[in-house]
């Protein structure tokens, strides 16, 4: 298949080019329209409100602000999804340009080990954090107190 000739293809690199863009150039502003929302109308998470208990996506935004501080090592102990998925999308990118730029090696990345990560994540994020957060006292989020 030519990727330079696939209409769908190149519609789908031009979204990705052009989601990163927005991504980069609009984060200050929502986390700044961000912070005065929580602030203001007091989001919580219902899971954590009415279970007492993280959710695969508590963290998930500190995490996130964490990896843009530079944090690494905050960011994976917050939530280590949103890393993840970052990596993920890099390396989704580098392989769709890939295949832009050189169409004859049209092997594919392998995306299986990609998922199963993803998956063990979201094991971890939701069952492993709630152990240790409620039995052995380690609440690193400190939303749970």
């Amino acid at each position: 298949m030519n990727y330079r000739k696939s209409r769908s293809f190149l519609i789908a690199y031009i979204i990705l080019w052009l989601s990163s863009l927005c991504a980069i150039l609009t984060y200050p502003f929502f986390l700044k329209v961000g912070n005065i929302m929580v602030n203001q109308y007091n989001f919580e998470c219902l899971i954590l409100s009415k279970l007492h208990i993280y959710c695969p996506g508590c963290g998930g935004t500190r995490a996130f602000s964490q990896i843009i501080e530079g944090d690494i090592v905050g960011s994976i102990l917050s939530n280590p999804i949103p890393l993840f998925m970052i990596i993920i999308y890099i390396i989704i990118f580098i392989d769709m340009t890939r295949k832009l730029i050189s169409p004859k090696n049209n092997k594919w990345f392998n995306y299986k080990p990609a998922f199963i990560t993803i998956i063990l994540l979201i094991f971890y994020t939701l069952i492993l954090r709630n152990i240790i957060a409620i039995l052995l006292g380690i609440d690193y989020l400190g939303d749970l107190s």
